[in-house]
């Protein structure tokens, strides 16, 4: 199976008659590829920027939101649906439809995201073991697991 067949390219030429207008029209007209796993639904979608301490923000239905940037003044970590989930730097956490973004005191103050229409091939996880508990995730019959973060305080494996 081709994974990146809809990603472009794929032949080559010794010569070639493209000129920047002509290339600058291909990426304005290339639309979603879909070949970045970061981000599988496009970056097409609503920029939302919201206080989960003074406003929980509950993801629309049919939409996904993927959060990309949160903070306060000493901390990273928000609330999704009561469970504390922590961000790294580089991190994209994604909150499918209904589930509600919220925080605690000393927590984030503030989240940055793009809110997009939802992919039902998508299936957003998030897989959340104690520490000292080992787990384990079997990934189904045709599907395949991107793992956009990681994090916790025990050694990975």
């Amino acid at each position: 199976e081709n994974y990146f067949a809809n990603c472009g390219g794929g032949s080559s030429s010794s010569t070639s008659s493209l000129d920047s207008t002509t290339i600058a029209n291909m990426i304005a007209n290339s639309g979603g590829s879909r070949c970045d796993f970061r981000f599988p639904e496009g970056l097409d979608g609503d920029f939302v920027s919201f206080n989960p301490l003074v406003n929980p923000y509950t993801v629309p239905s049919n939409k996904r939101l993927y959060i990309l940037h949160s903070g306060s003044p000493t901390s990273r970590d928000f609330v999704i649906d009561g469970n504390e989930t922590g961000m790294a730097t580089d991190d994209i956490i994604l909150v499918d439809e209904n589930q509600v973004v919220s925080s605690l005191a000393g927590f984030s103050e503030y989240i940055n995201g793009i809110l997009v229409d939802k992919n039902s091939n998508i299936e957003s996880i998030i897989l959340d073991w104690p520490d000292n508990i080992t787990g384990s995730y079997s990934v189904p019959n045709n599907k395949k697991l991107v793992i956009l973060s990681a994090g916790g305080s025990s050694n990975y494996q």
